[in-house]
């Protein structure tokens, strides 16, 4: 425990901490940076699992954390990893519990429509300057 508190400076002295006035016993000290650590988590839906070629397909982060998130990059990719569409939007935030949703009418990099076949969306978000990455379920265009 020594060695910890000399890790933390501020938390030497446990007469002095807020954690103490809130009746935290002072052993609980040391689990604090974990705790306080921010719970970032995101998600891709889509609309549905099938369409048709040719559809627009709604695609939708949403922030499952507890801090904003920038919107990042996202991307289509094929069943066997090759990225099909890629995309950076404008940097827009949005808050915990939010949600973010984007059209994409099917048409690869060069503006071709795709072919048949089974792809997944990968969104890139932004949290505190880390990236996350967060997928889709796969999805069939027939």
């Amino acid at each position: 425990m020594g060695y910890l508190k000399s890790l933390f400076p501020a938390w030497r002295s446990s007469r002095h901490s807020l954690f103490r006035l809130h009746g935290m016993p002072y052993q609980w000290l040391i689990f604090i940076p974990v705790v306080c650590w921010v719970f970032v988590s995101c998600e891709v839906y889509l609309d549905r699992n099938t369409f048709s070629r040719g559809e627009p397909i709604y695609i939708t982060l949403v922030n499952l954390g507890n801090a904003p998130l920038h919107i990042g990059s996202w991307q289509v990719i094929d069943a066997g990893g090759r990225v099909v569409y890629s995309i950076e939007p404008p940097q827009i935030t949005i808050a915990p519990g939010s949600s973010f949703v984007v059209v994409w009418f099917q048409l690869d990099n060069d503006g071709k429509a795709i072919d048949r076949g089974r792809y997944r969306v990968v969104w890139r978000p932004v949290v505190n300057g880390n990236a996350l990455e967060c997928f889709s379920n796969f999805f069939d265009v027939l």
